[in-house]
């Protein structure tokens, strides 16, 4: 979604997930942008947390959720 928008990231320790049950759960993951598209980043990943079905687009297997 934001490489759709112009905005290049980099998912910040995806590798570490492996060692889950050694290394806590929490604070594993990242999302580095240029800081000069820090502030778009953020509103566009707040927007699409808040975003909702569309009425009829939701499937029939998870009523009232977003599936992406």
């Amino acid at each position: 979604m934001l490489a759709s928008e112009g905005i290049e990231a980099h998912l910040m320790g995806r590798h570490l997930l492996g060692g889950t049950g050694e290394l806590p759960i929490f604070g594993l993951l990242g999302l580095e942008v240029d800081n000069d598209q820090a502030a778009y980043a953020r509103e566009l990943i707040t927007a699409y947390i808040g975003a909702q079905p569309l009425p009829g687009d939701e499937p029939d297997s998870f009523p009232d959720v977003l599936v992406c």
